[in-house]
């Protein structure tokens, strides 16, 4: 998954809201789990629970 600043991050999706095209990853970039939209992950369509982004 990309960032605003052009970094790249690789985490787990926690949950997935693809009605809404967005979700929730954990990474171990991040201490916290962030909230993702599908425009952010880099080479992947709509994303499902579990999936790696």
């Amino acid at each position: 998954m990309g960032t605003s600043d052009g970094r790249v991050h690789r985490g787990r999706v926690r949950s997935w809201l693809a009605d809404d095209g967005w979700g929730v990853v954990e990474s171990a970039d991040f201490a916290d789990p962030i909230w993702v939209h599908y425009s952010m992950l880099e080479g992947f369509g709509p994303a499902s629970s579990g999936s790696c982004a």
